[in-house]
């Protein structure tokens, strides 16, 4: 009877260590995993930074950069820096090492605390192409970006009505719409209160079809007096009807 609890404390003895070491045991084996920020181009005369950071890195010895620049058979290892809590790294690659290349490729491989190295980004078959661009031809580009943007507010329709002179929209002390002549053509109308509800804010009420009534903002009216247009410079509203007869304008909208 001793002899039976002898044994069945043995092995509960057994399966305790068991227990106790298998939490360390999947850890040792976990796989090295990394969140690796990759890119793909540097400038011309500038550092070349790469950044990342390794989930478990209890399990890490070492994070190697190996990188090959253009030209060259064998790949550079370089150790790379890292934070042993929060497994951030970092590795920094000289313009001075990279000054006579025009483009390099890299991979990253680990190495953990048994001694074995994994491939956790890319490797040598498939590394990461980083190519150099040149300042000139980026501030080039942007140049030309800026002479289009220039181009397109230089277009800008220039106005005279809200200020008696002729001056830009954006510099026109109050809210201003331009309906051109292709405006006018593609809405296929020929009366001038349907032209203008594409107005943003103008209310236009057509009690009849060849009556309207129009009203900026809300407001409107059967007779509205709210809203005082102008042909080149002059009136044309009815003060003595107190309202607009617009149908009784003697415009040719195709003109």
């Amino acid at each position: 009877m001793q002899k039976n609890n002898f044994f069945v404390q043995l092995n509960i003895c057994l399966l305790t260590i068991l227990l106790l070491a298998s939490p360390f045991a999947l850890a040792q084996d976990m796989p090295i995993k990394i969140t690796h920020f990759s890119i793909n181009k540097y400038f011309e005369g500038e550092n070349f930074t790469i950044k990342g950071q390794v989930h478990n890195v209890h399990n890490l010895q070492k994070l190697l950069l190996l990188y090959k620049p253009e030209r060259l058979f064998q790949f550079i290892p370089k150790e790379m820096v890292i934070n042993p809590v929060s497994g951030y790294y970092e590795v920094t690659l000289s313009s001075i090492e990279l000054e006579n290349f025009n483009s390099f490729e890299y991979y990253i491989a680990a190495i953990d605390n048994t001694g074995k190295s994994h491939l956790v980004f890319k490797s040598p078959g498939q590394p990461q192409k980083v190519t150099k661009e040149s300042l000139t031809d980026t501030m080039d580009e942007l140049m030309e970006g800026l002479e289009t943007e220039f181009a397109v507010f230089g277009a800008e329709d220039v106005v005279e009505t809200a200020s008696r002179h002729k001056q830009k929209i954006s510099e026109a002390p109050v809210a201003i719409t331009v309906i051109t002549e292709q405006d006018i053509r593609m809405s296929g109308s020929n009366f001038l209160p349907d032209i203008l509800r594409r107005v943003p804010g103008m209310d236009v009420f057509s009690p009849a079809t060849s009556d309207a009534n129009l009203s900026a903002r809300g407001y409107n009216q059967l007779v509205s007096n709210k809203v005082m247009p102008l042909i080149d410079g002059r009136s044309v509203y009815a003060d003595f009807f107190g309202a607009t007869e617009w149908a009784s304008f003697t415009i040719n909208l195709e003109d």
